[in-house]
């Protein structure tokens, strides 16, 4: 490998990555919750193939890839580290030495290949499932489509990833978003801090200024007028204000006026809000539907919403009620009727009443999808279990 494509791929990794943020490497592939693929990928002496919910073997292990660069299936295709996708026989469709794919959404996918007349030296390509290119867009501003859409990111300012010389102050600005076409054309200018991605036609919406972008988690961030601080990212100290969010439909106007601190998509016709620095949820319309008074909140799944309350995590249902009791130390979203809870330094999996299914504990696990979870036994030892706890596959990371 060149030089110059060493250093284009760096530059390419650090325009797509979060300021600081560092992947924690997982040793088990994780099916997305939603997906509507019913395979699930192992690996055998260092290649890559996939079983269905009973364990059989559908697609025999003869993909050339590490395990965690093969994405899901969606549209009937599966990303494969820089050589394309594969079809659910394993048989490369679309084969072409990529710099990066993303998975198929809403039936397409973004590719990136090497363009030297680019600035960056890097190309953003549309594509459908067959292939073809539809649209061409910056290679690092565009995300998943969802409802026909995809947000993107305008060139920020001054520049990006700017460094000053000997000090190393980090001056990153990002840039403002908007969404494009499924043509690539922009049909929302690029106006916002930060969109989320359309869903039941609204789409959340952070105006930029001289304040922080809250996050979810407690977080702040900075925005296009503020830039980010450090090279771990975050907001300047004196951008003391959150941000305001709304929802906007897809002419970009506002449905959901912009005075909100933060807040999260729209999940099963609610959306987590945070007011006067706790969360509650609203509905499409922006009415209240359930009143602010948690710390902090997980999208509604199954019916269900995790929840924060003095330190704990525990479910409420629609009407704000705990379902759940908030015990745990850290909880994911329930998935096929399971949630994965983490307590007292164990992972296991709860029902829709709180009470232990699976006891565990686990290295690592995944949340069920399909009729499946993979969890790491030891070390390397790798399973796929069914809802009883029962090992319906195994395999070995080399």
């Amino acid at each position: 490998m060149g030089i110059w494509r060493f250093g284009g791929m760096l530059l390419l990794f650090a325009l797509l990555a979060e300021p600081c943020m560092i992947a924690t490497r997982r040793s088990v592939w994780a099916k997305k919750p939603g997906s509507k693929s019913k395979l699930f990928a192992f690996e055998r002496d260092g290649r890559v193939g996939f079983i269905d919910p009973t364990g059989r073997v559908v697609i025999d292990p003869a993909i050339a890839a590490p395990l965690e660069e093969v994405g899901d299936f969606s549209n009937g295709l599966a990303r494969v580290d820089h050589q394309g996708y594969v079809d659910e026989s394993g048989r490369f469709a679309i084969k072409q030495d990529f710099w990066w794919e993303y998975d198929f959404s809403d039936g397409l996918a973004q590719v990136v290949e090497e363009d030297k007349r680019q600035k960056d030296g890097f190309a953003g390509l549309i594509i459908d499932p067959t292939g073809r290119i539809v649209a061409r867009v910056p290679a690092s501003g565009v995300r998943e489509f969802s409802e026909g859409l995809a947000a993107y990111e305008a060139t920020g300012k001054p520049g990006i990833r700017k460094f000053e010389p000997g000090n190393f102050v980090y001056l990153d600005f990002p840039g403002l978003q908007g969404f494009v076409d499924r043509t690539g054309n922009i049909v929302i200018n690029p106006e916002f801090a930060e969109v989320g991605p359309f869903v039941d036609g609204l789409a959340r919406a952070v105006l930029d200024g001289y304040c922080h972008i809250a996050t979810w988690d407690g977080g702040q961030r900075g925005t296009p007028t503020t830039g980010y601080p450090t090279d771990c990212g975050g907001a300047p100290a004196d951008a003391v204000s959150p941000c305001k969010v709304g929802f906007i439909n897809r002419t970009g106007g506002f449905a959901i006026q912009p005075h909100f601190e933060a807040a999260q998509d729209f999940q099963e016709g609610l959306a987590a809000v945070r007011s006067r620095g706790v969360w509650g949820f609203i509905d499409k319309d922006g009415m209240p539907a359930i009143a602010p008074r948690f710390e902090q909140v997980q999208s509604f799944r199954e019916e269900l919403a995790a929840v924060k309350v003095d330190g704990k995590w525990g479910f409420i249902d629609r009407s704000g009620a705990f379902r759940i009791s908030p015990r745990f130390e850290e909880v994911e979203e329930f998935s096929d009727s399971l949630a994965l809870v983490y307590d007292h330094g164990k992972s296991f999996y709860i029902d829709q009443e709180g009470r232990t299914k699976i006891a565990g504990p686990f290295q690592e696990a995944t949340s069920f999808v399909n009729g499946l979870a993979a969890v790491l036994l030891s070390d390397k030892h790798v399973a796929y279990i069914d809802h009883t706890g029962r090992t319906v596959f195994d395999y070995y990371r080399r």
